[in-house]
C-alpha cells in the first residue's frame, strides 16, 4: 500500500528534507550505510493483512497514577489538530507531568523512538544505522513505567551499542506534530480554553487559573487564614476529591505570614511540606513570645561581623531568619511533620528546651560560615589579571548562590552545616590555580553549562509557581562535585561524578 510505502521513507529521511534540493543535499552527505539503509526488501514491502493495528495499542484514554483523560485521534496532517489530543481539565492541570505525556499511547511510541533517533545530532546517529533494525532490536525493552522517554531510549541505545548518549541530545531537536501530545485545557464546564503541545508553556501560563479551578473543586471550606494556634483539626498530608471521573488532588500547607499563619492547597507535596516547615515554625514562635524577645536580643551581637553582614538588610533582618531556621531545627520539622494538634503540643513540650542551644549552635556555624565568606573574598583580591577573569566570575557567582538575603531560610540545615567546607574547597583552588589554570577553565566550563541548565529548569518551575525536591537536591550535587574537581582531598557528603550528575538530572520531576 502507498501509505504502508510513505511510513518506510518517513521513517529514514528527516524532517527538514522537504522538496527536490533538500533531499538531493541530504543524500550527498549520507555515508555509504546510510544510502543502504534507503534500499527496502522484499519482506519490508509485503504487509500482510494480519498486521493491522491492534486496537488496545490505542487506547480511549491515558491513564496516569492519579487520573484517567479522555483521548482524541485525529488524522490531519499540517493541522494543529493532527495525531492526539488529551482532553485536560484545568483543575488537573499542574498533576500532569511531561513523563505521562511523552510515552503517547503504545501503538505510537515505536514511530516516536525512531523519530528520536533521527533527530540525534550525526555523530550519534550514524551509530545506530540502519535505524528500524536497531529499533526492533531495543523496543521490546523500551518499556513505559520506568521513568523519562528520552532517558529509557538512551539507555537502550547504550546497552546495545555502548555509545553514551549525553542527557541534552535531544535540548534541540523538533519531532512531527503528530508524535507530541496535543493537550486541550478544558475548563470546569468541559469547554475549551486552549490548547497546545508543550506542557511546560501551559502550565506557565494557566498556574493561576488551575490553582483557582483546584481550590473550586476541593472547596473553598478548606482553606483558612489568620491562624495564631492549632484550631483547625487535622493537617491531611493530601486532600483528595472525586469528580466526573476524575481525581483532584491538592496537599494541605501552613503558610507562614509572619504575625499568623494561613491554611491554602498547594499543587505539590514538595511544595506544601516546604511552607508547612515555615508556618509550624511560626506557630511555635507564636507560644513562645518571651524567648522570641530574648532571642533578638542575644544573638549576633558581636560587631566585629557587622561588615559581613552588609550582605543582607541589617542585622535584625538575619536574626529573624536565624530564629526561624533555629525552631525549624529545634523541633525537628525537616524529619517529621505534626498532623493534628495532639502531636503539635506533644512536640512542643519535648523540644522547646532545645531552641537556646540549637540557636547558638546556628548561631557559631552562622559565623564561620561568614568568615569563611570573607577570607575568600580577601584572598580573591589578589586575582587582578585579564587572565584571571573567568576565575573571579566563577567564584564570585558561586558565593552569590551560597549566601544571599534569604539563604538561611531556604538551605536545608545539613547543607548548612557543608557552607564551611564549600569556602574551603574555594581557597583550596585559588591556591592551586596558578599551576592548573587550564585544569581550572575546564572544571569552571562544565560547572557552568550544568549551572545554566538548572538555572533554566529553576525558572520553569518558577513560571508554573511550583518547586521540586530533586531539583533542590541536585542543585546541591553541583556544589559537591565542584568540592570533588577543585579540593578532592576535602571529601563529599556523598559520591559525586558527572556521570551520576547526568542521571540525577533525568530524574529531576516534571
Amino acid at each position: 500500500r502507498e501509505e504502508d510505502i510513505f511510513q518506510l521513507y518517513d521513517a529514514r529521511i528527516p524532517n527538514e528534507v522537504l522538496d527536490q534540493v533538500s533531499l538531493e543535499r541530504w543524500v550527498k552527505n549520507l555515508e555509504r550505510v546510510e544510502v543502504e539503509e534507503l534500499n527496502f526488501s522484499k519482506e519490508e514491502l509485503l504487509v500482510a493483512e494480519d498486521n493491522a493495528p491492534d486496537l488496545t495499542d490505542f487506547p480511549d484514554r491515558l491513564n496516569t497514577e492519579h487520573l484517567s483523560l479522555e483521548l482524541d485521534y485525529q488524522f490531519q496532517p499540517g493541522t494543529a489538530k493532527d495525531g492526539i489530543s488529551v482532553e485536560v481539565p484545568v483543575s488537573v492541570l499542574m498533576q500532569l507531568k511531561e513523563e505521562d505525556l511523552d510515552w503517547l499511547v503504545p501503538g505510537m511510541i515505536k514511530e516516536k523512538c525512531m523519530a528520536m533517533i533521527k533527530a540525534l545530532p550525526k555523530p550519534l546517529r550514524k551509530n545506530f544505522v540502519p535505524v528500524p533494525d536497531v529499533i526492533e532490536q531495543i523496543m521490546p525493552a523500551v518499556k513505559e513505567g520506568e521513568g523519562d522517554l528520552k532517558a529509557v531510549l538512551a539507555h537502550q541505545l547504550q546497552r546495545l551499542k555502548a555509545v553514551t548518549i549525553p542527557s541534552d541530545s535531544w535540548k534541540e531537536y523538533t519531532l512531527p506534530e503528530h508524535l507530541m501530545m496535543n493537550i486541550n485545557i478544558l475548563d470546569l464546564n468541559g469547554q475549551l480554553i486552549d490548547s497546545g503541545r508543550s506542557l511546560t508553556r501551559l502550565k506557565e501560563k494557566y498556574a493561576a487559573v488551575s490553582r483557582k479551578a483546584m481550590s473550586d473543586v476541593s472547596g473553598s471550606s478548606v482553606e483558612e487564614s489568620g491562624l495564631t494556634d492549632w484550631t483547625f483539626g487535622e493537617l491531611k498530608e493530601v486532600h483528595e476529591i472525586h469528580q466526573g471521573g476524575l481525581t483532584v488532588l491538592s496537599w494541605p500547607a501552613l503558610v507562614d505570614n509572619g504575625d499568623s499563619v494561613s491554611l491554602k492547597l498547594m499543587d505539590t507535596s514538595h511544595s506544601a511540606n516546604s511552607k508547612t516547615r515555615c508556618g509550624i515554625a511560626r506557630l511555635y514562635m507564636l507560644k513562645n513570645r518571651q524567648q522570641i524577645k530574648y532571642l533578638q536580643k542575644e544573638l549576633l551581637q558581636d560587631p566585629g561581623r557587622l561588615s559581613a553582614m552588609n550582605k543582607f538588610s541589617g542585622r535584625d533582618q538575619l536574626v529573624e531568619q536565624l530564629i526561624m531556621t533555629s525552631y525549624q531545627s529545634a523541633f525537628r520539622l525537616d524529619e517529621q511533620l505534626p498532623r493534628d494538634k495532639e502531636s503539635f503540643e506533644a512536640m512542643y513540650l519535648e523540644c522547646r528546651g532545645d531552641l537556646v542551644e540549637i540557636s547558638q549552635k546556628l548561631e557559631k556555624l552562622l559565623n564561620k560560615t561568614l568568615d569563611a565568606m570573607a577570607g575568600v573574598i580577601k584572598l580573591l583580591k589578589k586575582y587582578k589579571g585579564i587572565q584571571d577573569l573567568g576565575l573571579i566570575e566563577d567564584i564570585n557567582r558561586q558565593i552569590d548562590a551560597l549566601v544571599y538575603v534569604d539563604f538561611l531560610v531556604d538551605t536545608p540545615v545539613e547543607v548548612l552545616q557543608d557552607f564551611p567546607r564549600f569556602f574551603q574547597a574555594i581557597v583550596q583552588r585559588l591556591e592551586k590555580y596558578p599551576r592548573q589554570q587550564e585544569k581550572d577553565r575546564q572544571w569552571s566550563g562544565l560547572l557552568a553549562q550544568w549551572w545554566g541548565k538548572y538555572k533554566d529548569r529553576v525558572q520553569q518551575f518558577e513560571s508554573a509557581q511550583q518547586s521540586s525536591e530533586s531539583l533542590e537536591n541536585f542543585r546541591w550535587m553541583l556544589e559537591e562535585l565542584r568540592v570533588s574537581l577543585f579540593a578532592q582531598t576535602l571529601g563529599t557528603r556523598y559520591p559525586v561524578s558527572e556521570k551520576r550528575l547526568e542521571k540525577a538530572w533525568t530524574e529531576i520531576d516534571s
